[in-house]
This record gives structure tokens, sequence and C-alpha cells, in this order.
């Protein structure tokens, strides 16, 4: 274990120019991918080039470790990443947390309007299965948000705040994607989208800081992404990305994550700790 405190100046300052690539990276790319035809043979090359959008946080934690630390750094930072936990609760944690948090949601919307909202008619199966693959997929992220972000913000202003911050950072990096047509999120709530996936930030760093583990990080977000079709209580989207819905499912698991990320911020350590050794912080 390193403090966090001990980091020097140049890997603290690396951090802006983190900001900086992985968002123009994303938004260049996801832009670019909007001009390639979605049918046809260039349908693949769109996918590569949207799919290197989201890969942008890991590809720019590589580089700016590489670039303050070195190379065995960057490869450090990269192994690490593939450590995996022997505590099989861990598991159960971070993959059924969020599929919780909708059914509790759903619960309470049936306790108040005395019918149950709409559920989905993905088979849990295909659902574990969607997990299974996606959890590696979320490397491209989690390298860069977790791995590399996390743990030099909460040099400068400790893990709590730091978590709700990079909740900020990782929701506006999202922000294109509300615009655009070709998307799944197109005309839905950027500003619940902010609330939930800033809570769901400092769950993620109480998971991460407490296991040291970014594959239980992966599987969470994976199951995030893959339980969407869960409930379908969404309601009618706003039709602008600063709207709001009505929809009290939405609200109510909007609820239930705060509830679930007040509880990890009081676990957190209120000021710089030890954190996981994602890297080698000389």
């Amino acid at each position: 274990m390193t403090q966090v405190a001990e980091l020097r100046p140049s890997v603290r300052s690396a951090l802006p120019g983190f900001v900086g690539l992985s968002f123009a990276l994303a938004w260049s790319l996801w832009g670019a991918s909007s001009t390639i035809p979605a049918s046809g043979p260039a349908s693949i090359l769109r996918q590569l080039v949207f799919l290197g959008g989201v890969f942008s946080p890991g590809i720019a934690a590589i580089i700016l470790t590489w670039r303050t630390e070195g190379k065995a750094s960057a490869k450090y930072l990269v192994l690490h990443a593939f450590r995996f936990p022997s505590n099989s609760a861990w598991y159960v944690f971070a993959a059924g947390y969020i599929v919780v948090v909708r059914l509790v949601a759903a619960s309470i919307d049936r306790a108040i309007t005395g019918a149950w909202p709409e559920f989905g008619e993905t088979r849990v199966l295909l659902i574990g299965l969607g997990i299974a693959i996606s959890t590696w997929v979320q490397l491209g992220e989690e390298l860069g948000w977790r791995a590399f972000a996390l743990p030099r913000l909460a040099a400068h202003i400790g893990w709590r705040l730091a978590s709700i911050a990079l909740g900020i950072l990782w929701a506006a990096w999202h922000l294109p994607r509300f615009f655009a047509q070709s998307s799944d999120v197109y005309q839905h709530s950027f500003i619940e989208f902010l609330l939930q996936v800033t809570a769901l930030s400092c769950t993620i760093a109480w998971l991460y800081l407490r296991t040291d583990s970014l594959v239980l990080v992966m599987l969470m977000h994976a199951a995030v992404n893959n339980t969407t079709g869960l409930v379908r209580a969404d309601g009618p989207h706003p039709g602008n990305p600063f709207g709001v819905s009505h929809s009290l499912f939405s609200w109510t698991m909007t609820g239930l994550l705060w509830l679930g990320a007040v509880v990890c911020l009081h676990l957190l350590p209120s000021a710089d700790h030890t954190r996981p050794t994602c890297g080698r912080m000389l």
C-alpha cells in the first residue's frame, strides 16, 4: 500500500491532462462514428470507432502513466486490473447490488401505485451472459476512472469528495450520447443520469478501496449497463437532456442509490488514506 499523499507533483498534475484527453478522444471519436453509415460493411468501422471512444479513459490513463511514471508503471497499471479476489461474496455484491436496487424500487412503486411497473422480457440467462462479456469491455473506462483518476483526486480532496467529483466527471463524459439520435439514451434526462451515476460512483469507490479489485468494479459497471431493461418504468422521456421525467420508479431508484452512496461515503476515509496499489506511485 502507498499513501495517496505521497504522490509526487508530476503524478498529481497528470489529472487535468487525463480529463482533457479522455473527453477529447471520446467526443471526437463518437462524433466521427456518427458520420459513418450504420448499415453495410462500413457499420463495422462505425462500431470500432465508437468503441475507441469508450476506451478513451483507459487509453489516456496508460499514456499519462507512461509519461509521468515510466513504462514499468504503465504495465503494472494494466496488469493489476486482472487481480481476482478470492472471496466470492464480493462478486455477488458487485453483480447483484444494482439488481436489488431496481427490484426494491419496483416494489416501492407497487406499494405506492398499487400496480407493478412493467418488467422487461430479457431472460436472466441473457442478462448474465451480457454482464460476463461486458465486464471486460468496462476495462476501457475503469482503468481510467477508478485506477487512475480516483486516487489522484483523493490526493487533493480526500476520498469522499473525490468519489463525488469523479461521478460528476464520469456522467459529463457521457453527455454527447444524450444528443445523438443513434444513442440508447437519446432524449433521456441527463439530470437523472447525473444524480444516479454520481451516487454509483460513491459506492464503486468504496468497493474499490475496500477490495483493491478493478475486476469487481468492472463487474459492477457491467451489471449496471446490462440490467437497464430489467424494469421498464422510465416513463415518458422529457425530450430534453436537461429536463426530468415524471417516473416514480426512476426517482425512487435515484433515492435508493443515494441511500447506498451515503452509507459508502460514511465508510470511506475522510482524508488521505492508503489506496489500492494500482500503480507504482513513487
